[in-house]
């Protein structure tokens, strides 16, 4: 029983000492985040005056309209509503189509 009691004080230690320096190798890798809470900034007067949703598209030159968007017609749109007071979110559709809900942030202040 004494050799028994042996062999796993000597396992025990093999796995503490593994722990150990998996431990301490982890530890050094990891980098130090820090996240600073800053107060939100003011919204500027803006020409929304209501919330919108809905697919985002474009009317061609054929006055028909096109709801799968290019990234940078996509940008232009967020880049647009923004300058008009309101807050985006976009909704990507399985079928190429972009939902959005864009709140209007300048009519609540």
């Amino acid at each position: 029983m004494s050799h028994k009691r042996v062999r796993m004080s000597n396992l025990t230690k093999a796995i503490l000492w593994v722990v150990a320096i998996t431990g301490t190798m982890l530890g050094q890798s990891q980098p130090t985040i820090t996240v600073k809470e800053l107060p939100p900034e003011a919204i500027s007067s803006r020409t929304c005056t209501e919330s919108i949703s809905g697919f985002v598209g474009v009317v061609g030159k054929d006055k028909k309209e096109r709801t799968k968007l290019t990234p940078k017609e996509i940008g232009e749109y967020v880049s647009k509503r923004l300058s008009e007071g309101y807050s985006i979110t976009l909704y990507p559709q399985p079928n190429d189509r972009v939902f959005a809900i864009a709140q209007c942030e300048a009519a609540k202040h």
